[in-house]
Parts: structure tokens; sequence; C-alpha cells
């Protein structure tokens, strides 16, 4: 998009001016008296970012040339929407002026956090300037929003005014980095709310990217995480057949929340990626979907079937009773863990700290009657993922119509002797097992 013809200058105009001192019952008596100033650009932009004390600490430095007016208008605090309105009145095309960087009025208003009413004003007003894409960072409203701690709901506004086929635009539009506006969103320094990002997700789930999201949670909160981890490490007790109840209140660990008093910069961020993480796996309304109830480690395996994520592990150390939950499909988390599995040390790792906090779980039959035992050794998976299930609960094999040479491998693999005890489990309780 290319700015709208305008007289350009080097000295600022009296409205230039005005809109710089935020004085806005003059500036509405000089656009009165002369709209022809409402379209004037201006070079010079030293006399705009000059040391001002009266001036808040935080307003935008323009360092583009080619400024209207209207640009430095959207960068003062507490712009009043009812400006804008008398403004655009006079000058129905300024939304449309560019400054020599491609800043629009609405980039501008973004990156100074102006209120949810002006923003969508300007986007109303003209809703092909939400895809556009300035030249300094290649960002549009939404990458701008997404970054610079906007209002809440600003995001999902933009994206119900921009319509469908804006909205598409705006969405795949990528940064200089290569980003579209979702990747931005699972940076760590995106000061976005759970609500917007829960927007954006929605709105951009369909587009193919080359790392799920939690892949790409797991890599921009990688520090957070393994604080969490730190603070709260996931079980690494022997197997035994405690219920999951005693365990978890025997765990001695430093919460998350206490963390807030000592590094409270870590906590916010850790919070916010668990937020950002329960939105991923599906839980988009805690007031709907409790979380204590929803099966979120269920849907963190699912969503991460190649173990490229440490997110699982900060789950099921936050919360351990999660191994207990059943989903709609009457299915505990080591039965989605056994039907998804692979012959790697990841998934070993998972299946092992299942155990660790929910031994008991392989006793239970999911919703189509079967045991995890079962589910692994149907999907003809090495031994090595088979061995701590049979240690938990050796009943499990007078189920199973193996082959004899299965029976061989997995009694060699219990000879240490911890394992004595589950022999004798299997002599005693199916003898003719091994006739």
């Amino acid at each position: 998009m290319e700015a709208l013809s305008s007289k350009e200058q080097n000295s600022p105009t009296e409205m230039h001016l005005l809109a710089y001192n935020s004085n806005w019952s003059a500036l509405m008596g000089r656009l009165e008296s002369n709209p022809e100033e409402g379209g004037k650009t201006v070079d010079e932009t030293e006399w705009f970012n000059q040391d001002d004390d009266s001036l808040p600490e935080d307003d935008l430095v323009i360092e583009a040339k080619q400024l209207a007016p209207i640009h430095i208008l959207c960068t003062r605090k507490n712009l009043p929407k009812e400006i804008l309105k008398k403004y655009v009145d006079k000058c129905p095309d300024v939304f449309r002026l560019l400054t020599s960087d491609k800043r629009s009025a609405l980039h501008l208003a973004c990156y100074s956090n102006q209120s949810l009413e002006v923003i969508l004003f300007i986007a109303t007003t003209d809703p092909d300037s939400i895809s556009w894409q300035e030249s300094f960072d290649g960002w549009n409203a939404l990458h701008i929003c997404i970054y610079c701690d906007t209002e809440a709901g600003v995001t999902s506004s933009l994206l119900n005014v921009a319509g469908d086929q804006m909205s598409e635009i705006a969405l795949t539009c990528k940064d200089k980095h290569g980003r579209i506006p979702l990747v931005l969103a699972y940076n760590v320094r995106a000061n976005i709310t759970k609500s917007d990002f829960e927007c954006i997700f929605h709105a951009s789930k369909h587009l193919v990217l080359k790392k799920s999201p939690l892949e790409e949670l797991s890599r921009n909160y990688s520090s957070y995480l393994s604080t969490c981890l730190e603070l709260k490490p996931p079980p690494k007790a022997m197997i035994s057949n405690s219920a999951p109840s005693l365990f978890c209140n025997r765990r001695k660990s430093i919460s998350v929340e206490s963390l807030y008093l000592w590094r409270p910069g870590d906590s916010l961020n850790l919070w916010r990626c668990i937020h950002k993480v329960m939105v991923v796996l599906g839980m988009n309304n805690t007031k709907e979907n409790c979380v204590s109830t929803y099966p979120l480690l269920h849907e963190c395996l699912m969503q991460d079937p190649h173990c490229r994520s440490n997110i699982f592990y900060c789950i099921l150390s936050l919360n351990p009773h999660y191994v207990c939950q059943i989903n709609t499909n009457h299915d505990l988390p080591l039965h989605v863990a056994a039907r998804l599995a692979e012959d790697t040390r990841e998934w070993k790792n998972r299946i092992s700290h299942l155990l660790v906090a929910y031994p008991r779980a392989t006793s239970i039959q999911d919703g189509k009657g079967k045991v995890a035992l079962e589910i692994l050794v149907e999907r003809n998976l090495n031994g090595s993922l088979i061995f701590p299930l049979v240690r938990c609960f050796p009943q499990a094999l007078s189920r199973l119509s193996l082959h004899t040479t299965l029976y061989s491998r997995i009694l060699s693999k219990l000879s240490k002797k911890k394992d004595f005890n589950v022999v004798f489990v299997i002599l005693k309780e199916i003898p003719n097992l091994f006739c």
C-alpha cells in the first residue's frame, strides 16, 4: 500500500505542534479552519523526538519521515476517540497516509497501546490497514498487538473487524524473521492475554507450520520450564503399588506460586506458558472446564507424539494426580501412551514416569476392556516398553496370547533380585502360563 500524495515540508505545521502537545480543543479549531493541514507531512522529526519532561516517559519515538498530524496524534496518551472522528470527517482518507517506514495510524496506535475503542475505530474505518506491514520489522497490526502489551481483547477484535479474507492475509503475513502472528504469540516476550492467544490460535489452527505448538512453546520457554522441573521434579521413586494420593502427599517440593516471592519474572513467564499450553491442549474456558478434571496429560501425549517437548513432565510435576484421570473414552494416560508409544528412549521415559506416579494403572482396563500391556503387545513393540508393565502387574500376562519366545525374554529380564517377587507372582497365580 502506497501513501497518498501529500505536500511535504521540512518544518511542522501548527497542527503538527498542537497534536504533539495534545491540545485537543485547539487542534479541532485548527482543523475546522484549515482542513488541508490534516494531510500535510513533514520530513524533519527532531522537534518531535526532543526531550520533554511534560510528556510521558513511554511516549513512542518515531524516527521516520513523512509524518502527518494523524501519526503524531496516534502516539499521544489518552487520545479521545471523538478527536479521531472529527479528524476523519474533515480528512476522510487520513488513515491511509503512511510514514516513510510504511507505518499507518493503526500501526502507531497499536505501538502506543491506545485504548480498545481508539484502535477499533481506526480498524473499522479502514479494515485494509490491519494487514499492512511496516518496513522496520515487517509487522502488521496483529504482530504489534501480540508483542506490545495492548489492552485485552484488541487482537481478537481486530480479527472480527477484518473479516475472513483480510484476516487470512493478516494471519499469514511473515515478519522479517519469517514469523506469522501465531508463531510470534508463542514467543516468551509476547505480551498477550490468554483470551487473545486463544483467539489467534484457533484462527490460525488451519495453517501448516514446521513445528507443533508444544514444540514452539517448549523451545521459547525452555529455561522457565526447566525452572519448573527443578522446583517440582517428576516422580523418581521406586515403582510400588502404593496409592497415588499417598505418593503425591509425600512430595516436598517448592511450589510454583512461591517462586513469585523471589523470582517474580520467572514465575509470571512460567504461568503465561502454562496458560498457553492449556489453550493448545484444548482447555479454552477455565469456567467450563475445571483444571482438576480436564485431561491435560492425555492431550499432551496425543499432541506431542514424537516427544519433542518437556511440557509433559511439567504437567505431571505440577499435578501428579493427572495420571489418575480418565477421558471420554475411559482411557487413563497410560492407555493413551501405550497406543502412541514408539521404540524410543523418550517414550520409555514417559511410560516409566507414568508407572512411577500411578503403578496401579497397569491393572485398569480401558474403554475396550484392555489393559496397557495388551495394547503394547498387540502393536509388536520392543520388549523394553513391555517389561516395566510386567513388573507392575504380572497378572496381565494371563490375558495375552503370546509366542513362547516372548515369555523366555520376559523371564530373562526379570533376573534381578528385586524382580524375584514378580516371578513368584507369575508362578503362583498363573502356573500354567509356560506349559
